[in-house]
This record gives C-alpha cells, sequence and structure tokens, in this order.
C-alpha cells in the first residue's frame, strides 16, 4: 500500500517526467529532486511535520522498490537528491494507479484513427508532426470523457448532407439535446488548428444550425410557393420564409435576383426582380434557393463587400451551385467613385496575403484586375458605402 510520502514523491518526479515527455525529450539527463534545496522543503524544514521521520521512511521504500536511485550526503547520512528510475517508469505508474503518459498519447492517436473524416486526419498529422518537431501537443489531449463524443461529432459535421439543428443532431448522436452545444468549443479547437480562416460561419456553411433558417426576400417580382402566389411589390417590406419551403417555391417571368451580403445594406437596396440576405456566406438552404434560380434562367447578381471576405463569399456561392453570379458595385469603377470611404489595409500584411491568394482561384479571374487594384493601393471597401 502506497503511503502519503511514497506517493507525493513519485508524483513530483512523474510530473518533471511527464513534462519533459510533451516536448519530446530523449531523457538523457535524469529526472532530480533536490531535497537539500527548496524542491523539497518538507524534508529541509520538518519541524511541522507529525512524523519527521516518515519522508526517510518512504523514500528507503521507494529505493528498495528500486523507483528510486538516493544520492546521500557523504558525512551525516541526510538525502541530498533522488532520481526517478525510468526502467521501471511503467510500474512506478501503476504502484500510483495512473495511466502512463506514453499510454494516453497512444490511446489518443488510436481512438483518433477509429474516425474516417478528412479533419480528423489532418489534425491527427499536425499532432504527429508537432512531436516530431518536438513540441507539446499537451493542450491539444482531450479528456478520455470527452473524446469519443467530439470526434463522432466533428465526423457527423463532416457528413451533414441537408441542413440540421444543433439540438436535433445532438439527440441523433448522443440522446441528449445539449451535448454537442457542449462540446463545441473543444470542437472549434480542433477546427482551428487545421483551417486557417475558421470562424463559426463554417459550422453554418455546413449545415449545422442553431436556429431553424429562414431566408428573407424583398423585391418586385411575383412567386409561388406551392399553390399560393406571393406578389413582391404589393408588400412595402421584406419577407421571410422557412427553410422547408424552398423545395415548393417556383418563379414567374423572373428576370433577376441579388444577392446582398449584409443586412445594412439589403434593407436599402433597390433593383429589379428578386433581392436576398446573404448575411455572409450562404448556408445550405440559401443554396438551395439559388439552384432554382438557376433553374428558373434567371440572371444571378451578386453584391458584396469589395474585399477579401466579399470575393471569398462569390467564390463560395460557384463552389455550391456551380454558377459565378455577375457583380454590381464590385470594381474598381466603385473604388474609385467610393475613394474617401476606403479603408487603408497597408499594416495588415496578413490581410494583404489572403488577397493574394484570391489570385489563384481561376473562377474569379475576371476580378483579378480588382483584387490586384486592392492590393496596389492597400484598400477595401465595405457595400454600406453605397447606401
Amino acid at each position: 500500500m502506497i503511503d502519503n510520502w511514497e506517493r507525493e514523491i513519485l508524483n513530483r518526479l512523474v510530473s518533471i517526467y511527464e513534462h519533459r515527455y510533451h516536448f519530446g525529450s530523449t531523457f538523457k539527463q535524469r529526472i532530480v529532486i533536490k531535497f537539500n534545496s527548496g524542491d523539497f522543503h518538507e524534508y529541509t524544514n520538518p519541524v511541522k511535520l507529525d512524523d519527521p521521520q516518515s519522508i526517510d521512511v518512504a523514500v528507503v521504500k521507494l529505493e528498495k522498490l528500486q523507483y528510486i536511485d538516493v544520492i546521500r550526503e557523504k558525512y551525516t547520512g541526510l538525502i541530498e537528491r533522488v532520481a526517478l528510475n525510468l526502467k521501471l517508469i511503467n510500474d512506478i505508474y501503476r504502484y500510483l494507479g495512473k495511466k502512463n503518459i506514453d499510454d494516453v498519447y497512444q490511446n489518443y492517436y488510436n481512438v483518433l484513427q477509429l474516425y474516417d473524416c478528412k479533419i480528423l486526419n489532418e489534425f491527427r498529422e499536425y499532432l504527429i508532426q508537432r512531436q516530431i518537431k518536438n513540441k507539446t501537443i499537451k493542450n491539444f489531449l482531450l479528456e478520455e470523457s470527452t473524446q469519443n463524443d467530439v470526434f463522432l461529432a466533428i465526423q457527423a459535421i463532416e457528413n451533414i448532407d441537408k441542413d440540421i439543428l444543433i439540438r436535433n443532431l445532438s439527440m441523433q448522436l448522443f440522446q441528449d439535446s445539449k451535448r454537442l452545444e457542449s462540446l463545441l468549443p473543444r470542437i472549434e479547437a480542433i477546427y482551428r488548428t487545421v483551417i486557417l480562416d475558421f470562424d463559426e460561419n463554417y459550422f453554418i456553411l455546413k449545415g449545422l444550425l442553431k436556429n431553424p433558417t429562414y431566408i428573407f426576400i424583398k423585391g418586385d417580382s411575383k412567386f409561388m410557393i406551392g399553390d399560393y402566389e406571393i406578389d413582391l411589390s404589393k408588400i412595402n417590406s421584406s419577407i421571410g420564409f422557412h427553410s422547408d419551403l424552398v423545395d415548393i417555391i417556383s418563379f414567374k417571368n423572373l428576370e433577376q435576383i441579388t444577392t446582398v451580403e449584409n443586412l445594412t445594406t439589403f434593407n436599402t437596396y433597390k433593383s429589379n426582380g428578386i433581392i436576398v440576405y446573404l448575411g455572409g456566406f450562404s448556408n445550405h438552404v440559401q443554396n438551395r434557393f439559388l439552384k432554382r434560380v438557376v433553374e428558373a434562367k434567371a440572371e444571378l447578381i451578386h453584391f458584396g463587400d469589395i474585399d477579401y471576405g466579399g470575393f471569398l463569399i462569390l467564390y463560395n456561392i460557384y463552389n455550391n451551385i456551380g454558377v459565378l453570379p455577375k457583380t454590381v458595385n464590385m470594381d474598381i469603377q466603385s473604388l474609385r467613385e467610393k475613394k474617401k470611404y476606403c479603408k487603408d489595409i497597408s499594416h495588415n500584411d496578413d490581410y494583404k496575403r489572403k488577397l493574394k491568394s484570391l489570385l489563384e482561384k481561376d473562377v474569379l479571374k475576371q476580378h483579378f484586375d480588382t483584387i490586384k487594384y486592392l492590393l496596389e493601393y492597400n484598400v477595401i471597401l465595405e457595400q454600406e458605402a453605397f447606401d
């Protein structure tokens, strides 16, 4: 039976061992606690101990078990320092009733391998590369009680084929409507390690929603929801309809539809046809709606910020529906006309790097001159400048 001082001495040594392990140590230097210094002040100042000899007794016992090597002062016999015997590290962990840190790591990798998912495969490779470079992965390890749930949730998110509420997916996976939301901070941490520009919009784009989705539109055209005709020209406001209605919508002689990135501009912008509020990257429901627009042979137009996000939203629409919208107010002429509203990005090298990356997307080729203009003059322009 292990006593308190045995446990205390071994725990302190093992703590040093684990710290070095996390950073990929080869353990060429011995793991030592100095008893004749502040490392173990209970030994050098034992007045507060009920049994001052108890530390010596514990050291002798651990020495007999060969868990530690003891170096004593030559003349007094006092303990100078103790060193962990790494040859018996597995026995030491068992004696403490703890899992070997090496087993913890290996089990973590083994659990990761159970899930066939690109994000998790990239996460696992990220951890391996950190270890190869002698960088710690301690902060990336999940508690055993949450590992499977987090990995299962990520796999499910990556395989969403239609919009689903967080609570509903949580019930499907865990029979608990609140479990998934409680895991989101850990889930997001994994995504951030493998996706450079990750934010919560990623989940919306995947179809994972906190609340039911509505599409907000306005304009002067007519369209049908089932057998009911709606004439937007007679409604002096925008309207919203539930995502469940998208598949029964049809259009009457619709000539054009304009998607608008930001809410303020959506509320003030006027154009022919139908105007749709995106609120950033188009989600599953909005993409289904836009596909119906394409099927109706209507012209698709996009109006967004003249910046990295604005063109990335345009690119995202193309990726989801296979058609690149025309644009309005997103060219060099617009930048020149609204010059006084342009924002300076000259000191934001990271942002300019992201802007430059857009020039690698051939789909946006017709906008390359505008993107190059942004880079040359170190400016961007938000669409609210046109309100």
